[in-house]
């Protein structure tokens, strides 16, 4: 849920909501003080650095799909996930890939889970985390040039025993569908 507020925050600051759209998106939801925490971090760091994440996003879309030609949400899924892959360290990459692919696939075009996996795990191999390995430490050399090869995304489908695993290493609670506020 906290992804979704970073979703919605990025999305109404993008087309002109009120001054603090953080704030406002943020007050709808009963947040745990943890996730609250987090939500804000993703949708403040989104907004305060969209320019360099659009930037770091663009090198990886496709001729046939330039920025100009994306649905805003698609567009703002990327930012949030792209925020979480340059400036969250401790967050795997996994994660952060398949919950930006869930939120395609709720808020985006039938198509649209694809291409943010494919855009995201494009963005991932010119990343700090491209080698990440799940419970090891960031590699602190950036000089030597690693030759393994790179290992297949995959989409986990919400729900399955391998996604709970994943949310298992997640600071914030996720409330199942049922428990999440009716949308306005």
């Amino acid at each position: 849920m906290a992804r979704e507020a970073a979703l919605q925050a990025l999305y109404q600051c993008n087309l002109g909501g009120p001054k603090d759209c953080v704030q406002d998106v943020l007050d709808r939801y009963a947040f745990t003080p943890e996730t609250s925490a987090f939500a804000k971090q993703l949708a403040d760091g989104c907004v305060q650095n969209e320019e360099s994440l659009i930037r770091s996003i663009v090198p990886h879309l496709s001729a046939e799909w330039p920025l100009a030609r994306l649905a805003w949400t698609d567009r703002c899924i990327l930012v949030v996930a792209a925020y979480e892959l340059l400036h969250l360290p401790e967050m795997p990459p996994k994660v952060t890939i398949n919950e930006a692919v869930a939120l395609a696939k709720r808020f985006g075009s039938a198509d649209s889970g694809k291409f943010v996996n494919g855009v995201l795990g494009s963005l991932l191999k010119v990343t700090e985390k491209r080698d990440w390995q799940g419970g090891q430490e960031m590699p602190q050399d950036e000089g030597e040039e690693d030759l393994t090869p790179e290992p297949e995304l995959e989409v986990v489908e919400e729900g399955t025993a391998e996604h709970e695993e994943f949310v298992k290493a997640i600071p914030w609670t996720i409330k199942t569908r049922s428990e999440a506020p009716s949308k306005r």
